[in-house]
């Protein structure tokens, strides 16, 4: 049920509400004649004006924290608009109040960290189907919880999990004490933090500019931080001192001015509400990236006051001024990968300032990773440096700064193979021809060269000139020269892109590595000709057989059986693909219109 809140645009003064008992426990008539925000959280409380103000220029809704007479924090949407005046002519705003629908993930472990069950939702977050995550321990997607960790009573916390394509996800997990516990089985309640909606946050200071609380959704995407990591933090560590000391200036709130007889505070009017001020923030990764700031004004009796930040759309990362030291011979130009400036890898484009050449460099934050990934990383480079060929990138140079592991790569400067196919929805055979011979020659290439990618995908292939390459070796791993027989890599990591990966990596204990590369490359040819993904979960790929439009030539149809088997002994060779009809007469390397 909506709750609907009338208030005065002037003073923010409740002058009418309907359905609020169920969501904040008060009557109408106790909220009526008292100030907006008393329904607020203390987060939010101070920042009425300014959020209702956001709200009704962009005409959408907005994800905030409500306060229960209870005390209890209440996580809502509010959409604002505009009605008809009040008593003393004032402009009367009309808030549409509903509380967030959070569906819950569950997780069923035993006393040893195993998981035995997970529901649907679970399977969404985490980006899994349950036959991916069963059997396996936990700390495989919540890396915090290890063998021996101790639930206490009453445990809910916050988390970083690990999602299908290797995204970190910010959790909050409890025991569910609802489901109970059966002999040693615990089951985890988990929330995603990152609903889809606007990213926006709101942190909360005191007078020493120390951040005392912040909201609870979108920290960690915009920040890099946990929430419980900026409690206690300056803020001066995240904004710029010339960004927020020359052009705040925090105007004193009377704390008792919460009452229409009371009220005279025209900071609070809508017509002096502030335009947003255009701050920098700095993430935890160390990268600057353009936000709007609105600032609240200052409460004397808490101490306190509340800045709400909206990162600018359509706007880059800006690189550490040690990277940039360091490209010194270098203009460093756009951000081109797709992630969020809070992740720790961040890619960037430089040109050489007398050349002219166009490179990629790839940022890792040290303080981001732990010792296992900073290996994989010097292993990509030295698996990927070696390796020369038109259909695979070239890495440049490897070093590190202070802070950051920087690998030096060719420039895709036509984009990704996933932003091509999407724009376009979908390829027609002629054009999924050319780009996928050019993928079969570059994996082709790295499985002679005794080198297994990984993580085969559409958004793993960059366009050049219209020359296709594989990129991102992160997964890769050269074969096993000891082995008896050298030419086939025995690999047990369980690793990929969820609707690529070979069903063999969930039914075997170890697999062929060039052999699910092979079933990942067949998807990526799927996707391409079709739009769409062939199975919906790894647990369909193992039962089903692949749909193949009417429409779709002979040839392909049969190529498309024959690599997307689920028996690898009769999937296709890289060799039968190459010499397949469909693909046999494709052109190599060569620019495509």
């Amino acid at each position: 049920m909506v709750s609907m809140i009338l208030f005065s645009e002037a003073d923010q003064i409740i002058v009418g509400a309907e359905n609020i008992k169920e969501l904040f426990g008060y009557t109408g008539e106790e909220c009526t004649g008292n100030h907006f925000g008393m329904l607020l959280s203390a987060n939010y409380r101070e920042l009425t004006a300014q959020l209702a103000f956001e709200c009704l220029v962009n005409k959408k809704p907005m994800l905030i924290e409500g306060r229960h007479k209870n005390e209890s924090v209440i996580s809502m949407t509010m959409l604002v608009t505009e009605t008809q005046t009040d008593i003393r002519g004032q402009a009367v705003l009309v808030a549409s109040l509903f509380p967030l629908h959070v569906e819950y993930g569950i997780i069923s472990i035993n006393k040893s960290g195993t998981i035995i069950a997970a529901s649907s939702r679970s399977e969404k977050i985490f980006d899994r189907s349950l036959s991916e995550m069963r059997d396996k321990h936990i700390k495989n997607f919540i890396p915090t919880i290890t063998e021996g960790y101790t639930f206490n009573g009453g445990f809910q916390t916050q988390m970083l999990g690990i999602g299908g394509n290797g995204q970190q996800l910010s959790l909050w997990i409890n025991l569910d004490a609802d489901a109970g516990t059966i002999g040693d089985i615990l089951h985890l309640k988990i929330e995603d933090l990152n609903p889809d909606m606007d990213m926006e946050m709101v942190l909360q200071l005191d007078s020493t500019m120390t951040i005392v609380d912040c909201s609870r959704y979108f920290i960690y995407p915009l920040l890099g931080y946990l929430n419980k990591e900026l409690i206690g933090v300056d803020i001066h560590t995240l904004v710029d001192p010339k960004d927020l000391d020359n052009k705040v200036n925090i105007p004193i709130r009377d704390p008792n001015s919460n009452k229409r007889q009371k009220v005279d505070v025209p900071q609070m009017n809508f017509q002096f509400v502030p335009s947003a001020i255009r701050v920098m923030i700095r993430n935890k990764t160390g990268f600057l990236t353009p936000f709007n700031m609105h600032v609240s004004p200052y409460n004397t009796k808490t101490d306190r006051f509340s800045i709400y930040l909206k990162p600018v759309k359509s706007t880059i990362c800006k690189p550490p001024d040690e990277v940039v030291r360091a490209f010194s011979d270098h203009l460093i130009q756009n951000q081109i990968d797709n992630g969020e400036c809070g992740s720790y890898t961040t890619v960037f484009s430089a040109t050489h300032k007398t050349t002219g050449e166009i490179k990629a460099i790839k940022l890792v934050n040290k303080k981001m990773i732990d010792e296992s990934q900073k290996i994989r990383l010097v292993n990509e480079y030295n698996i990927a440096k070696p390796l020369n060929h038109p259909n695979v990138i070239k890495y440049l140079d490897q070093f590190e700064t202070e802070n950051y592991v920087c690998t030096v790569m060719e420039f895709g400067k036509d984009g990704s193979l996933e932003s091509f196919t999407r724009k376009k929805v979908k390829l027609t055979e002629e054009e999924s021809q050319k780009y996928f011979a050019q993928l079969v020659e570059g994996l082709a290439y790295c499985h002679d060269q005794k080198c297994v990618h990984g993580d085969i995908k559409l958004n793993n292939a960059v366009i050049s000139d219209g020359i296709c390459k594989l990129i991102d070796f992160n997964m890769s791993k050269r074969f096993d020269e000891e082995n008896v027989d050298s030419t086939v890599l025995k690999r047990t990591t369980f690793c990929g892109t969820s609707l690529y990966i070979a069903p063999e990596m969930v039914l075997n204990k170890d697999y062929e590595g060039h052999k699910a590369d092979i079933w990942s490359l067949g998807v990526a040819l799927y996707v391409m000709v079709t739009g769409d993904y062939p199975f919906d979960s790894i647990a369909a790929s193992l039962t089903q057989k692949v749909a193949l439009p009417s429409n779709m030539s002979e040839n392909l149809q049969d190529l498309l059986k024959g690599i997307l088997t689920v028996d690898t002994k009769k999937r296709y060779t890289i060799d039968q693909i190459q010499n397949h009809p469909w693909i046999a007469g494709a052109p190599r390397s060569q620019v495509v219109n």
